[in-house]
């Protein structure tokens, strides 16, 4: 069981080669009237991968600000914003919800940093995480450096026919259609 989020007065990163000469800065969404104007800026990132983005992230993030949910952000020096990783700790999931990051910024190391950061800020080097289908090929790589594993494959989790890919555990909310392991084996799920 993962404990809730760390004070954000005790947030202690670990050190990472070549982080001073990224050009980014890293910090967490300061209150909820931040994150419900973040909304704004990474709504159509996310809402194409998952339809019921917005009313998930007013009803759930948005009030979880700075108790079970956080949002880490890179930067750039111009302040401009080029990644966003969505993180939950609530005494029974820790979990990195939802991780993006700019086109512009890809290949830069804020992928891999918003994720470390994320299973520092969660206490936990094996958060669950769940990525899109289409996203797996970009992402899964950078997983696997982060010795992410595979789970669960599931199917019409969050949009009809579309599977989810679920790594370091195991998600079974409403609406599972179906699922199968990485062994390929086929789990009827109501």
């Amino acid at each position: 069981m993962h404990a809730s989020l760390p004070l954000r007065d005790n947030i202690n990163f670990r050190e990472e080669k070549g982080a001073a000469m990224t050009g980014f800065t890293y910090r967490l969404v300061d209150s909820r009237e931040e994150a419900r104007a973040m909304l704004q800026l990474c709504r159509g990132s996310f809402r194409a991968y998952y339809p019921k983005f917005d009313s998930w992230y007013l009803s759930k993030v948005v009030p979880g600000i700075g108790l079970t949910r956080e949002i880490l952000i890179a930067s750039t020096e111009e302040c401009r914003l080029a990644g966003i990783c969505i993180l939950k700790s609530d005494g029974r999931e820790s979990k990195i919800c939802s991780l993006r990051v700019d086109a512009r910024h890809r290949g830069q190391g804020v992928a891999s940093s918003l994720i470390r950061r994320s299973m520092d800020l969660l206490e936990d080097d094996k958060p669950l995480i769940t990525v899109p289908a289409e996203i797996v090929p970009e992402l899964s790589p950078l997983l696997a450096r982060a010795n992410f594993e595979l789970s669960c494959v599931y199917r019409s989790i969050y949009r009809a026919g579309i599977e989810e890919y679920s790594y370091n555990g195991l998600i079974v909310p409403s609406g599972v259609v179906e699922a199968r392991s990485e062994q390929s084996l086929a789990l009827s799920m109501r």
